[in-house]
């Protein structure tokens, strides 16, 4: 298995929350190394890798130390679905 070791931004997005800030560290095909700007992430989200991206990896986490967490990426490559939100003026 390669190994990256890299340093990239990264966003944490769970279940009704909101895109948290991590950093992207020690990236390979089946996971990765995060560090979260802010507390630790939930056991399962999607990390994205711009904040304007629609795509984006859902991660486990494997292990857990104070700063960082390791993740292994459940599937491949995901896309959002957009949402269509209506236009209250045409109603």
């Amino acid at each position: 298995m390669v190994v990256k070791e890299l340093i990239a931004p990264g966003w944490i997005k769970s279940e009704n929350a909101e895109l948290a800030r991590c950093w992207v560290k020690n990236i390979s095909k089946l996971g990765a190394t995060i560090e979260p700007q802010c507390g630790q992430p939930p056991d399962q989200f999607r990390l994205y890798f711009s904040q304007y991206a629609v795509t984006f990896r859902r991660c486990e986490v494997e292990w857990r130390k104070e700063n960082s967490v390791g993740v292994k990426f459940v599937g491949g490559i995901y896309r959002d679905i957009p949402t269509l939100i209506p236009d209250a003026t045409l109603a």
